[in-house]
């Protein structure tokens, strides 16, 4: 109930309690634990209450709903923030409109959403971890990151509590650091893609409630990126209108709402690809907002005006008029088509004086890039050399050539970019001023005159749109107004004394043999070459962690070994992370390694981790790995993998892991020997081929797929396991001309996790033999309610395959147990159709097949198994 102690309606940290109820919804009853939403008394004070669902079943896919007041929402704003998000394919919440009745009484229409939790992860493909939003009622003393109080963060899962004080601690530092180090390295702190449409949803929407009171975020641990959801924008039309008059008079990037994001947008890179996000999407945003306005919108205002609760505000202080609602869909888009006509506009001036010095100056709202100089055929000369912002540029980042008809073109090989410069006071939401970008190039010549008139050909960034501006001899800007900041970032650096340089982009061991006892970071724009023969050695959970390619090429007599100090004692990971980077590894042994945790909280699982990044292995072998810890030998998410010809075995869990792997991937001729868990373990991946591998002595899987993998399986031996191949949760796998020798169960199909759907195997000229069980498919119970949904139905097909059907069944556990099972939930699960134990919850695996109807001549070939 709702507390009549002022202090604790006023407690940001006060929590309703759950109560059982039933939910009604499509003729299906579900059993759920209900609560009324809010912090304070300021979200619930109101006759018509917020509420949390959660679902002891899953519902749609889904354990949670939260149903809002609309106008908490701001109605259809947060809504169409939502929509907007999904167009851009940036992650945000699964929302809509219900209308609801509680003990048969109407309450009218509810704003509906999911919420953010590790289903919202698994459903976007990102990997689990914490995620954090900000209270609202914890202010900074001061409106500026540093002010930022680690105790206004808050943990949303509670399975990741344990990770609270260094996972925040981690992004108190990231957004308290100088400009200068963000600028230099922000790609390795933001994912790029979420950042630049976050800021250009924040953008488009006009929001001043993105601050960091309502900020919700999380840290990837597959690359150590922070990721920001969209989340109470809330649209307050008052505020939205980018053209409101207070505005519209000079040049501005609207209002500096949330102190980190203005700090960003000041690099001109991050401020580059908003606007190329904006533009990009403007016109898909556009066609959405019409659709909406045409579909949806006249019926959700006859909804909300038919609510007896709905109040009509007039519009005061912080609450604009309902009125203005109505306008939402129609503001956004006038703020599309504003900002993009700003983007689409190059205003570049210039000049050039008597010594071959050049300025332009930009009042063009987006970057602008230099593409070339253009010098007429009158003027003789040789350029010696051409400097931007005071810095000489090599040679590699220009190229002159002769122009057909005369005179000479200097093109750019480099990007030389024309940035506005952004000022603003450490003020909530007062203006972002944009003053004019200003560049300077010396054309220094050899012999001849100084060069007194040339032409500059400039690109839109945004657009690619190009513009030739004739310069001639006049007054040159102050030079007070050229950037501080180069044009031409420089080289990257190593100082570290195991290593030396090959050339200035690439580095190698001191030695052959080289001993690694605390962690070794390669940067960003270097490569490290790893010579045939290397040894290296690391202390105990020591690692060594890549931001640039690794190439460790090895020899059959000369392989690179990566071993412990000890083996008692298991080193860390060679763990190669974000996109600039990749890995090529030949003729290479990894043994006794483990996991780690890097500082920017990257989890890497594998004695090789490959995160984001391309990973070749070939001709290597992995054993021993994760005697203390760890998940896998080989651990590769969200890159290309191409494993062929190695050896894994005697690793404690899985010999090899792919997570999301690129299309082209492709596993073949290795061999996985007495690994303690699965041979491999694929998840989330398509397109994938596994093929000519021998697979024996797995302790649980020779072949795990799941998370909506589609792969192929060819001519594979797998013998001596638990489970030859399962398939599960939405994966489909082709199995063709494989031996499935002496397992417990051949083959199985079931559904584990109830995000997803059943497994589902196509087999074809596959062989068949010594198992206890040929096939598991799963038999849901007719008292289970997945029993008539056919997104949980597993099938298993077979064409010209050697098997037998016993219609015998097993047990395959799906669920851990998270705490000990009492007689009562046992008793409640076996009711639903499924088995629940003090280990866990189980699948019935019945060994049952249905002979393949829909397949093709060709699809048939003979000998029957493996091939040559």
């Amino acid at each position: 109930g709702i507390p009549d102690d002022v202090a604790i309606q006023n407690n940001s940290e006060f929590q309703f309690p759950y109560v059982n109820a039933n939910l009604e919804y499509g003729g299906k009853k579900y059993d759920i634990k209900l609560k009324n939403r809010g912090i304070t008394k300021f979200h619930w004070a109101k006759d018509k209450k917020s509420y949390t669902v959660n679902f002891k079943d899953y519902f749609k896919h889904s354990d949670k709903l939260l149903f809002y007041i609309p106008d908490k929402r701001a109605y259809t704003g947060e809504h169409l923030v939502n929509e907007l998000a999904h167009e851009m394919s940036l992650s945000a919440l699964t929302s809509g409109f219900s209308k609801l009745s509680i003990n048969g009484k109407d309450q009218g229409v509810y704003y509906v959403s999911e919420d953010f939790d590790s289903l919202f992860l698994a459903k976007r493909e990102l990997p689990e971890a914490n995620i954090y939003n900000t209270d609202p009622y914890k202010n900074p003393d001061k409106f500026t990151t540093e002010a930022i109080p680690k105790g206004m963060i808050l943990s949303t899962l509670k399975d990741f509590e344990d990770a609270y004080d260094k996972d925040v601690n981690y992004f108190l530092s990231v957004i308290k650091k100088e400009n200068s180090e963000l600028q230099r390295n922000w790609r390795y702190y933001f994912d790029p893609d979420n950042l630049s449409k976050l800021l250009a949803l924040s953008s488009i929407s006009g929001t001043a409630h993105y601050d960091f009171h309502n900020i919700v975020f999380y840290i990837n641990p597959a690359n150590g990126r922070i990721y920001f959801f969209p989340w109470d924008f809330m649209n307050y039309t008052h505020v939205s209108n980018l053209q409101r008059e207070d505005l519209i008079d000079f040049p501005n990037d609207f209002l500096n709402v949330n102190q980190l994001f203005s700090q960003l947008l000041e690099i001109p890179e991050i401020r580059s690809m908003r606007n190329k996000a904006i533009y990009g999407y403007a016109d898909i945003l556009t066609d959405r907002l019409v659709q909406f306005e045409e579909d949806e919108h006249i019926s959700l205002i006859t909804n909300f005006m038919a609510d007896p609760t709905t109040a009509y505000y007039v519009g005061d202080g912080n609450k604009p008029s309902f009125v203005s609602y109505l306008q939402t869909p129609f503001i956004l888009k006038s703020n599309i088509q504003y900002l993009k006509g700003k983007i689409e506009s190059t205003i570049v001036t210039g000049n050039i004086d008597k010594i071959g010095r050049i300025l332009l100056k930009s009042d063009s709202f987006n970057d602008i890039k230099v593409r070339r100089l253009i010098v007429p055929s009158y003027w003789k000369g040789t350029i010696s050399q051409i400097a931007v912002n005071n810095i000489p540029l090599s040679g590699k980042n220009y190229t002159i050539r002769q122009i057909s008809g005369g005179g000479q073109e200097i093109i750019f090989d480099t990007d030389i970019i024309l940035s506005p410069k952004l000022t603003y006071k450490e003020e909530f939401a007062t203006p972002i001023h944009l003053e004019p970008g200003y560049l300077q190039i010396d054309l220094q010549v050899k012999d001849g005159e100084a060069i007194s008139t040339v032409a500059v050909e400039v690109e839109n960034s945004a657009t690619s749109d190009t513009l030739i501006i004739p310069l001639s001899t006049g007054t040159f800007f102050e030079e007070g107004a050229l950037p501080q900041v180069p044009a031409v970032s420089g080289d990257y650096k190593v100082n570290d004394p195991l290593l030396k340089e090959v050339d200035s982009s690439t580095v190698t061991f001191i030695r052959s043999d080289v001993e690694i006892t605390k962690d070794l970071v390669i940067p960003k724009g270097i490569s490290l070459q790893i010579d045939p023969g290397t040894m290296v050695t690391f202390s105990e959970g020591v690692s060594l962690i890549s931001y640039g390619p690794v190439i460790a090429q090895g020899t059959k007599k000369q392989p690179i070994t990566f071993t412990a100090i000890d083996p008692k004692k298991p080193w860390g990971v060679v763990a190669v992370l974000q996109e600039e980077s990749y890995g090529i590894f030949d003729y290479t042994i990894f043994e006794y390694g483990s996991d780690t945790t890097t500082k920017n909280r990257v989890y890497a699982s594998g004695m090789l981790s490959g995160y984001y990044s391309d990973i070749t292995v070939t001709n290597s072998i992995f054993r021993y790995s994760n005697r203390n810890g760890g998940d896998d030998a080989v651990n590769i998410k969200y890159g290309k993998a191409v494993i062929q010809g190695n050896r894994f075995y005697e690793n404690t869990y899985d010999g090899l892991d792919l997570d999301f792997v690129k299309k082209g991937s492709i596993v073949s001729g290795n061999s996985f020997e007495k690994n303690g868990n699965d041979g491999m373990d694929i998840s989330g991946t398509t397109d994938l081929i596994i093929k000519n591998n021998k697979i024996r002595a797995s302790g649980d899987k020779g072949i795990s797929v799941g998370e909506n993998s589609h792969i192929t399986i060819i001519n594979n031996s797998i013998e001596d396991t638990q489970m030859g191949i399962a398939v599960k949760d939405n994966s489909t796998v082709i199995l063709n001309h494989n031996n499935i020798v002496n397992n417990s169960v051949g083959a199985a199909a079931y559904n584990k996790k109830e995000l997803f759907g059943g497994g589902h195997i196509k087999v074809y000229n596959t062989l068949f033999k010594e198992n206890k069980q040929d096939f598991g498919l799963e038999s849901i119970s007719k008292r289970d309610r997945r029993f008539l949904d056919q997104d949980y139905q597993s099938t298993i097909e077979v064409i010209n395959s050697k098997y037998r059907l016993t219609g015998k069944e097993t047990k395959e556990i799906i669920k851990e147990a998270e705490k000990p099972v009492s007689k009562r939930d046992t008793l409640e699960t076996f009711l639903k159709g499924q088995l629940t134990t003090a280990k866990g919850t189980y699948a019935t695996l019945k060994d049952t097949a249905a002979r393949m109807k829909d397949y093709r001549l060709s699809d048939i070939s003979n000998p029957i198994g493996t091939t040559k």
